[in-house]
């Protein structure tokens, strides 16, 4: 970005949208036909973001689609953790409360600690989807094996504070987490 608030890379695809093409060097044009530029963003209020300008914004429709309601979290990571709990027989029980405990940790983070308050506090589903991951890749040497329920919160408890408890600055987050 410039001191103008001009944004290269944007102002090229605004060049290349609004021209359907561009210049390539020794004054070559390269025609551009049936494409079309899609993207996703996050909101310019999040932390590192910048608004796209409102001369390239006039070429692209805009649709936001805003993080799952809560009890679409539970769906989408109830299925995760069915999936993650599958081969451990002796834990299918735990998928529920294991779901929920997630969220609602997630969720009061999320709360809790905000971008006002230090930039790297920007949380988003993907938290969820890392942390079920994180439990899968501990888990995935050890399927043949059984693992107890105070291995499985162990499990749980660990992944959750290297995701949450480690972005957080002061002590005082540090300790309520």
């Amino acid at each position: 970005e410039d001191k103008y608030g001009t944004q290269r890379v944007i102002s090229l695809l605004r060049h290349m949208t609004e021209h359907n093409g561009f210049w390539r060097g020794a004054g070559e044009w390269v025609t551009l036909e049936r494409v079309q530029f899609v993207g996703a963003c996050n909101p310019p209020t999040d932390s590192g973001r910048v608004p796209l300008s409102t001369r390239f914004l006039r070429h692209a429709p805009l649709l936001l689609v805003d993080y799952p309601s809560s009890s679409g979290l539970d769906l989408i990571y109830g299925t995760l953790n069915r999936s993650l709990l599958k081969a451990h027989q002796s834990l299918t029980a735990y998928v529920e409360p294991l779901t929920e405990a997630m969220i609602d940790f997630y969720l009061q983070n999320q709360a809790k600690f905000t971008a006002d308050v230090a930039p790297q506090y920007v949380y988003s589903p993907r938290e969820l989807s890392r942390w079920v991951r994180a439990m899968y890749e501990a888990m995935a040497p050890s399927l043949s094996d059984s693992m107890t329920p105070s291995e499985l919160v162990r499990l749980w408890a660990h992944e959750g504070l290297r995701l949450f408890h480690d972005r957080l600055v002061h002590d005082s987050a540090r300790h309520w987490c």
